[in-house]
Protein backbone atom coordinates (compact mmCIF):
# COMPACT_ATOMS: atom_id res chain seq x y z
CA UNK A 1 0.00 0.00 0.00
CA UNK A 2 2.79 2.40 0.89
CA UNK A 3 4.54 1.59 -2.38
CA UNK A 4 1.37 2.43 -4.33
CA UNK A 5 1.03 5.77 -2.54
CA UNK A 6 4.66 6.58 -3.24
CA UNK A 7 4.19 5.78 -6.92
CA UNK A 8 0.87 7.56 -7.57
CA UNK A 9 0.65 10.23 -4.86
CA UNK A 10 4.18 10.92 -3.58
CA UNK A 11 3.12 14.22 -2.00
CA UNK A 12 0.88 12.28 0.43
CA UNK A 13 3.44 9.61 1.22
CA UNK A 14 4.83 11.26 4.42
CA UNK A 15 1.32 11.60 5.85
CA UNK A 16 0.31 8.01 5.02
CA UNK A 17 3.65 6.73 6.32
CA UNK A 18 3.08 8.48 9.64
CA UNK A 19 -0.32 6.76 9.94
CA UNK A 20 0.57 3.28 8.66
CA UNK A 21 4.34 3.04 8.77
CA UNK A 22 4.27 1.16 12.10
CA UNK A 23 1.66 -0.98 13.88
CA UNK A 24 -0.75 0.66 16.32
CA UNK A 25 -1.14 -0.75 19.81
CA UNK A 26 -4.73 -1.47 20.87
CA UNK A 27 -5.70 -1.97 24.49
CA UNK A 28 -8.53 -4.29 25.41
CA UNK A 29 -10.63 -3.39 28.44
CA UNK A 30 -10.28 -5.91 31.24
CA UNK A 31 -7.15 -7.46 29.78
CA UNK A 32 -3.48 -6.79 30.36
CA UNK A 33 -2.61 -7.98 26.86
CA UNK A 34 -2.17 -5.40 24.09
CA UNK A 35 -3.18 -6.09 20.50
CA UNK A 36 -1.07 -5.09 17.53
CA UNK A 37 -3.07 -3.48 14.71
CA UNK A 38 -0.79 -4.38 11.83
CA UNK A 39 -3.08 -5.72 9.10
CA UNK A 40 -4.96 -3.49 6.66
CA UNK A 41 -6.24 0.03 6.83
CA UNK A 42 -8.13 1.36 9.83
CA UNK A 43 -11.90 1.20 9.62
CA UNK A 44 -13.33 4.72 9.65
CA UNK A 45 -10.22 6.28 8.12
CA UNK A 46 -11.45 8.80 5.48
CA UNK A 47 -8.41 7.94 3.37
CA UNK A 48 -9.10 4.20 3.68
CA UNK A 49 -11.15 3.79 0.47
CA UNK A 50 -8.48 5.59 -1.60
CA UNK A 51 -5.70 3.44 -0.17
CA UNK A 52 -7.66 0.25 -0.80
CA UNK A 53 -8.45 1.27 -4.39
CA UNK A 54 -4.80 2.04 -5.08
CA UNK A 55 -3.83 -1.49 -4.10
CA UNK A 56 -6.75 -3.19 -5.87
CA UNK A 57 -5.86 -1.26 -9.04
CA UNK A 58 -2.82 -3.53 -9.33
CA UNK A 59 -4.98 -6.55 -10.22
CA UNK A 60 -7.98 -4.80 -11.83
CA UNK A 61 -6.33 -2.85 -14.61
CA UNK A 62 -5.13 -5.70 -16.86
CA UNK A 63 -8.13 -8.04 -16.81
CA UNK A 64 -9.35 -9.51 -20.10
CA UNK A 65 -13.12 -9.79 -19.47
CA UNK A 66 -15.23 -7.58 -21.68
CA UNK A 67 -17.10 -6.18 -18.67
CA UNK A 68 -14.96 -4.93 -15.76
CA UNK A 69 -16.67 -2.76 -13.15
CA UNK A 70 -15.22 -2.21 -9.67
CA UNK A 71 -16.43 -0.08 -6.77
CA UNK A 72 -14.21 -0.42 -3.71
CA UNK A 73 -14.34 -4.13 -2.79
CA UNK A 74 -17.32 -4.91 -5.05
CA UNK A 75 -16.38 -5.98 -8.55
CA UNK A 76 -18.21 -7.41 -11.54
CA UNK A 77 -16.72 -9.40 -14.42
CA UNK A 78 -18.65 -10.32 -17.55
CA UNK A 79 -17.57 -12.38 -20.54
CA UNK A 80 -17.06 -15.95 -21.67
CA UNK A 81 -16.42 -18.63 -19.09
CA UNK A 82 -12.74 -18.78 -20.02
CA UNK A 83 -12.32 -14.99 -19.82
CA UNK A 84 -13.91 -14.80 -16.37
CA UNK A 85 -12.02 -17.88 -15.15
CA UNK A 86 -8.70 -16.44 -16.31
CA UNK A 87 -9.44 -13.13 -14.59
CA UNK A 88 -10.44 -14.89 -11.37
CA UNK A 89 -7.11 -16.70 -11.27
CA UNK A 90 -5.33 -13.42 -11.99
CA UNK A 91 -7.18 -11.61 -9.20
CA UNK A 92 -6.56 -14.36 -6.65
CA UNK A 93 -2.83 -14.51 -7.49
CA UNK A 94 -2.22 -10.76 -7.63
CA UNK A 95 -4.32 -9.93 -4.57
CA UNK A 96 -2.54 -12.57 -2.51
CA UNK A 97 0.81 -11.01 -3.46
CA UNK A 98 -0.54 -7.61 -2.37
CA UNK A 99 -1.73 -8.90 1.02
CA UNK A 100 -5.41 -9.25 0.13
CA UNK A 101 -7.54 -12.37 -0.06
CA UNK A 102 -10.62 -13.14 -2.14
CA UNK A 103 -13.49 -14.62 -0.13
CA UNK A 104 -15.19 -17.18 -2.44
CA UNK A 105 -18.17 -17.53 -0.08
CA UNK A 106 -19.10 -13.92 -0.86
CA UNK A 107 -18.68 -14.33 -4.63
CA UNK A 108 -21.68 -14.73 -6.90
CA UNK A 109 -22.01 -16.00 -10.46
CA UNK A 110 -24.75 -15.66 -13.05
CA UNK A 111 -24.69 -18.06 -15.99
CA UNK A 112 -26.47 -16.77 -19.09
CA UNK A 113 -27.06 -18.62 -22.37
CA UNK A 114 -26.01 -22.08 -23.47
CA UNK A 115 -27.66 -25.39 -22.66
CA UNK A 116 -28.24 -26.82 -19.20
CA UNK A 117 -25.23 -29.10 -19.64
CA UNK A 118 -23.00 -26.21 -20.75
CA UNK A 119 -24.05 -24.10 -17.77
CA UNK A 120 -23.30 -27.00 -15.43
CA UNK A 121 -19.80 -27.34 -16.92
CA UNK A 122 -19.26 -23.59 -16.57
CA UNK A 123 -20.42 -23.67 -12.95
CA UNK A 124 -18.02 -26.48 -12.12
CA UNK A 125 -15.19 -24.64 -13.89
CA UNK A 126 -15.71 -21.49 -11.85
CA UNK A 127 -16.28 -23.42 -8.62
CA UNK A 128 -12.91 -25.09 -9.09
CA UNK A 129 -11.37 -21.60 -8.82
CA UNK A 130 -13.75 -20.03 -6.28
CA UNK A 131 -15.29 -22.91 -4.29
CA UNK A 132 -18.47 -21.97 -2.49
CA UNK A 133 -19.41 -19.12 -4.85
CA UNK A 134 -23.17 -18.59 -4.93
CA UNK A 135 -24.99 -19.35 -8.20
CA UNK A 136 -27.59 -16.64 -8.86
CA UNK A 137 -30.84 -16.99 -10.78
CA UNK A 138 -31.92 -14.36 -13.36
CA UNK A 139 -35.03 -13.52 -11.32
CA UNK A 140 -33.02 -12.50 -8.24
CA UNK A 141 -29.73 -11.14 -9.60
CA UNK A 142 -28.66 -7.69 -8.37
CA UNK A 143 -25.48 -5.63 -8.33
CA UNK A 144 -24.94 -3.10 -5.55
CA UNK A 145 -28.63 -3.54 -4.71
CA UNK A 146 -29.90 -2.76 -8.21
CA UNK A 147 -31.81 -5.49 -10.12
CA UNK A 148 -30.11 -6.45 -13.39
CA UNK A 149 -32.92 -8.25 -15.24
CA UNK A 150 -36.64 -7.65 -15.80
CA UNK A 151 -37.39 -10.69 -13.64
CA UNK A 152 -35.18 -9.28 -10.88
CA UNK A 153 -37.09 -5.98 -11.00
CA UNK A 154 -40.27 -7.87 -10.17
CA UNK A 155 -38.58 -9.70 -7.30
CA UNK A 156 -37.04 -6.49 -5.94
CA UNK A 157 -40.35 -4.58 -6.00
CA UNK A 158 -42.12 -7.49 -4.31
CA UNK A 159 -39.55 -7.31 -1.51
CA UNK A 160 -40.10 -3.55 -1.21
CA UNK A 161 -43.85 -4.09 -0.95
CA UNK A 162 -43.42 -6.76 1.72
CA UNK A 163 -41.15 -4.44 3.69
CA UNK A 164 -43.66 -1.58 3.35
CA UNK A 165 -46.41 -3.77 4.78
CA UNK A 166 -44.31 -4.48 7.87
CA UNK A 167 -43.54 -0.79 8.38
CA UNK A 168 -47.19 0.14 7.79
CA UNK A 169 -48.36 -2.07 10.66
CA UNK A 170 -45.84 -0.45 12.98
CA UNK A 171 -46.69 3.10 11.92
CA UNK A 172 -50.19 2.59 13.32
CA UNK A 173 -48.64 2.38 16.79
CA UNK A 174 -47.24 5.93 16.54
CA UNK A 175 -48.91 9.31 16.78
CA UNK A 176 -50.32 10.72 13.55
CA UNK A 177 -47.61 13.37 13.24
CA UNK A 178 -44.73 10.95 13.76
CA UNK A 179 -46.29 8.35 11.49
CA UNK A 180 -46.86 10.84 8.67
CA UNK A 181 -43.32 12.21 8.94
CA UNK A 182 -41.76 8.74 8.75
CA UNK A 183 -44.04 7.68 5.89
CA UNK A 184 -43.24 10.69 3.74
CA UNK A 185 -39.54 11.09 4.48
CA UNK A 186 -38.35 7.54 5.12
CA UNK A 187 -40.66 4.65 4.32
CA UNK A 188 -42.40 5.35 1.01
CA UNK A 189 -40.61 6.78 -2.04
CA UNK A 190 -37.25 7.29 -0.23
CA UNK A 191 -37.11 3.49 0.25
CA UNK A 192 -37.76 2.95 -3.45
CA UNK A 193 -35.94 5.80 -5.20
CA UNK A 194 -32.61 4.00 -5.64
CA UNK A 195 -34.35 1.11 -7.41
CA UNK A 196 -36.41 3.51 -9.55
CA UNK A 197 -33.26 5.32 -10.69
CA UNK A 198 -31.20 2.21 -11.40
CA UNK A 199 -33.77 0.00 -13.14
CA UNK A 200 -36.68 0.42 -15.61
CA UNK A 201 -39.31 -0.24 -12.95
CA UNK A 202 -41.95 1.41 -15.15
CA UNK A 203 -42.06 -1.92 -17.02
CA UNK A 204 -44.07 -3.45 -14.15
CA UNK A 205 -46.80 -0.83 -13.49
CA UNK A 206 -49.00 -3.32 -11.63
CA UNK A 207 -46.41 -3.65 -8.85
CA UNK A 208 -45.94 0.11 -8.68
CA UNK A 209 -49.72 0.45 -8.36
CA UNK A 210 -49.67 -2.09 -5.55
CA UNK A 211 -46.90 -0.18 -3.75
CA UNK A 212 -48.81 3.11 -4.16
CA UNK A 213 -51.99 1.43 -2.94
CA UNK A 214 -50.40 0.39 0.35
CA UNK A 215 -48.95 3.88 0.83
CA UNK A 216 -52.41 5.37 0.20
CA UNK A 217 -54.02 3.07 2.77
CA UNK A 218 -51.51 4.05 5.44
CA UNK A 219 -51.84 7.74 4.55
CA UNK A 220 -55.64 7.56 4.87
CA UNK A 221 -55.38 5.90 8.26
CA UNK A 222 -52.78 8.35 9.55
CA UNK A 223 -54.68 11.45 8.37
CA UNK A 224 -58.12 9.96 9.13
CA UNK A 225 -59.38 11.06 5.72
CA UNK A 226 -60.67 9.35 2.59
CA UNK A 227 -58.38 10.09 -0.34
CA UNK A 228 -60.13 9.43 -3.62
CA UNK A 229 -59.99 10.97 -7.08
CA UNK A 230 -58.71 14.52 -7.21
CA UNK A 231 -58.16 14.58 -3.44
CA UNK A 232 -55.57 11.80 -3.71
CA UNK A 233 -53.99 13.43 -6.76
CA UNK A 234 -53.64 16.68 -4.82
CA UNK A 235 -52.14 14.86 -1.82
CA UNK A 236 -49.42 13.27 -3.98
CA UNK A 237 -48.17 16.63 -5.26
CA UNK A 238 -45.04 18.22 -3.74
CA UNK A 239 -45.59 20.47 -0.73
CA UNK A 240 -44.62 23.49 -2.84
CA UNK A 241 -47.54 22.66 -5.16
CA UNK A 242 -50.07 22.35 -2.33
CA UNK A 243 -49.76 18.61 -1.75
CA UNK A 244 -48.64 16.42 1.14
CA UNK A 245 -45.42 15.37 -0.59
CA UNK A 246 -46.22 11.64 -0.50
CA UNK A 247 -45.34 10.94 -4.14
CA UNK A 248 -46.60 8.07 -6.30
CA UNK A 249 -44.03 5.51 -7.41
CA UNK A 250 -45.80 4.91 -10.72
CA UNK A 251 -45.62 8.61 -11.61
CA UNK A 252 -41.97 8.98 -10.61
CA UNK A 253 -40.62 5.75 -12.15
CA UNK A 254 -39.98 6.98 -15.74
CA UNK A 255 -38.71 10.38 -14.55
CA UNK A 256 -36.28 8.86 -12.04
CA UNK A 257 -34.95 6.38 -14.59
CA UNK A 258 -34.53 9.01 -17.34
CA UNK A 259 -32.80 11.42 -14.95
CA UNK A 260 -30.31 8.71 -14.02
CA UNK A 261 -29.80 7.60 -17.63
CA UNK A 262 -29.16 11.08 -18.99
CA UNK A 263 -26.91 12.17 -16.13
CA UNK A 264 -24.68 9.07 -16.51
CA UNK A 265 -24.95 8.57 -20.27
CA UNK A 266 -21.30 9.14 -21.11
CA UNK A 267 -20.07 6.86 -18.33
CA UNK A 268 -22.64 4.21 -19.21
CA UNK A 269 -21.51 4.19 -22.83
CA UNK A 270 -17.92 3.52 -21.70
CA UNK A 271 -19.01 0.54 -19.59
CA UNK A 272 -21.66 -0.86 -21.91
CA UNK A 273 -21.20 -0.86 -25.68
CA UNK A 274 -24.77 -1.94 -26.45
CA UNK A 275 -27.59 0.26 -27.67
CA UNK A 276 -29.57 1.90 -24.86
CA UNK A 277 -31.58 4.15 -27.18
CA UNK A 278 -34.54 1.74 -27.36
CA UNK A 279 -34.78 1.64 -23.56
CA UNK A 280 -34.58 5.43 -23.29
CA UNK A 281 -37.25 5.88 -25.96
CA UNK A 282 -39.55 3.46 -24.14
CA UNK A 283 -39.05 5.38 -20.87
CA UNK A 284 -39.83 8.66 -22.68
CA UNK A 285 -43.08 7.20 -24.04
CA UNK A 286 -44.02 6.01 -20.55
CA UNK A 287 -43.31 9.50 -19.20
CA UNK A 288 -45.62 11.02 -21.80
CA UNK A 289 -48.43 8.63 -20.85
CA UNK A 290 -48.07 9.23 -17.12
CA UNK A 291 -47.84 13.02 -17.46
CA UNK A 292 -50.53 13.24 -20.19
CA UNK A 293 -48.10 15.34 -22.28
CA UNK A 294 -47.49 14.75 -25.96
CA UNK A 295 -44.02 16.34 -25.96
CA UNK A 296 -41.00 16.08 -23.71
CA UNK A 297 -39.99 19.17 -21.70
CA UNK A 298 -37.63 21.37 -23.69
CA UNK A 299 -34.51 20.64 -21.59
CA UNK A 300 -35.14 16.89 -21.58
CA UNK A 301 -35.80 16.83 -25.33
CA UNK A 302 -32.57 18.73 -26.06
CA UNK A 303 -30.49 16.29 -24.00
CA UNK A 304 -32.32 13.30 -25.51
CA UNK A 305 -31.47 14.35 -29.05
CA UNK A 306 -28.00 15.70 -28.21
CA UNK A 307 -26.41 13.70 -25.36
CA UNK A 308 -23.26 15.87 -25.45
CA UNK A 309 -25.28 18.58 -23.68
CA UNK A 310 -25.22 16.45 -20.54
CA UNK A 311 -22.02 16.93 -18.54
Amino acid sequence: MLQCVLQHFPEYYPFVLSAYGAPSVLSCSGSDEDLSSATGIQQGDPMGPLLYCLVSLLFCINLCSRLKVFFLDDGALGGTVEEVAEDLVSIITASSAAGLQLNPAKCEMLLIGGSVEEREVAKNRLHSIAPGAIVLQPETVTFLGAPLTDEAITHSLQQKIASLKIFADRLRLLSAHHGFYLLRNCLSIPKLMYTLRCSPCWKVPELLDEFDGHVKEVLEEITNTELDGQVYTQATLPVAKGGLGVRRAKALAPSAFLASMFSTRQLTSRIYNGDTEKLVNAACECWKRESACEELPLDLARVHHNPSLMG
